[in-house]
């Protein structure tokens, strides 16, 4: 049987699943990873207790997410701002890289009592 790949040579293949015990191996602490399964679409196999995110939606968050004040490309936009300029609660810009795993576009299936 051949070892599984780490979750960091995963992240070079859009298509494979990530679980939370994949994204502490990254090194993002309890907050963040529950914060990453709030934000990306979840996939949840019926009768696997596991939920999993894709690479390809964790890397898009990071990207969407990801602001650098020094190249001027994307500026991480102050509480002030977003508040003023009519951007979303988490100051998401219209247009921004990030929309397609912006919070509202994703669906989870609904759980069973």
């Amino acid at each position: 049987m051949s070892e599984r790949p780490s979750a960091a040579e995963r992240l070079h293949v859009p298509e494979a699943l990530l679980t939370r015990s994949d994204l502490r191996e990254l090194g993002l602490g309890r907050r963040a990873v529950d914060a990453v399964f709030r934000e990306c679409p979840v996939i949840e196999i019926p009768g696997y207790s596991w939920p999993f995110v894709r690479v390809a939606d964790y890397l898009a968050l990071l990207d969407g997410h990801t602001y650098c004040d020094r190249c001027g490309d994307r500026v991480r936009p102050s509480a002030s701002t977003s508040a003023t300029m009519g951007y979303g609660a988490h100051g998401e810009r219209p247009g921004d890289a990030g929309d397609t795993v912006a919070a509202g576009t994703r669906s989870r299936p609904a759980r069973r009592s």
